[in-house]
């Protein structure tokens, strides 16, 4: 009688282990497949941030050229106003000039 308890509770334990065992299985499946999306996040973040560093390399090359272009463009803007303001002078002083002249010779008639 006591053999039979014996091996009833052998049998039983043998099934627990055999439920355990297929739940570490299950587990087992689930840490592989949570390791394989890690290793997905992984690739996926670093070429993200591939990606990022050279955004921000480009980014800094186009504010570069803003302003070079900005710097280049201001001092067109300086050049042609000086132009402008010589060209004016030029002219008043040509003005001034034909006004004196008029004013020095007398008048023919």
């Amino acid at each position: 009688d006591e053999l039979a308890t014996t091996r009833e509770a052998l049998f039983e334990l043998d099934d627990k282990a055999a439920k355990l065992r297929g739940k570490q299985r299950d587990t087992d499946a689930i840490n592989t497949r949570l390791r394989a999306k890690v290793k997905q996040a992984k690739e996926k973040i670093a070429g993200l941030r591939k990606e990022n560093a050279s955004l921000h390399k480009e980014l800094a090359e186009l504010e570069e050229r803003v302003d070079e272009h900005e710097q280049e463009s201001s001092f067109e803007y300086t050049m042609a106003t000086r132009r402008g303001s010589e060209k004016r002078d030029r002219g008043q002083l040509s003005i001034k000039d034909a006004s004196s002249e008029a004013q020095t010779q007398p008048a023919t008639a």
